[in-house]
């Protein structure tokens, strides 16, 4: 008898599939986003450590034009530093895939790995609401 393979609460698909963006900020490029997991780690990383997403800019993702302004990628909210590909509810088989396949569509690259380039690189904050 073969078990079947539930993508949906497997381990793979809680580190390894991007989950969100988080937008960074950088003086060398504008925008520049780091493809995290469902426990909001790099991709590939499982620790429950507190993690500097500034270490681990070589992942990510230089876009030519604003990814919030991409158009049926988005599956949960978009928010001006963090946008979400899937949700709790999102059909991974029927959209997921489909939504990755287009964002990655649009002209990209990789940041890079440079000592330089991590120096002049931080996480980008929404901005306080002075009352």
């Amino acid at each position: 008898m073969t078990a079947t393979y539930n993508l949906r609460t497997s381990s793979f698909r809680q580190t390894a599939l991007p989950y969100c963006l988080q937008k960074m900020e950088s003086n060398a490029h504008r925008h520049v986003w780091l493809p995290l997991n469902r426990r909001y780690k790099p991709l590939g990383m499982m620790t429950k450590d507190w993690i500097d997403y500034v270490d681990h800019i070589a992942g990510a993702l230089v876009f030519k034009r604003d990814p919030t302004t991409f158009k049926d990628i988005w599956n949960g909210s978009i928010r001006e530093t963090r946008c979400y590909i899937y949700n709790d509810g999102t059909d991974l088989d029927a959209v997921y895939f489909k939504s990755l396949q287009r964002l990655l569509a649009h002209e990209h690259s990789y940041y890079g790995s440079t000592k330089e380039s991590r120096d002049h690189v931080r996480v980008a904050n929404v901005p306080s609401i002075a009352s």
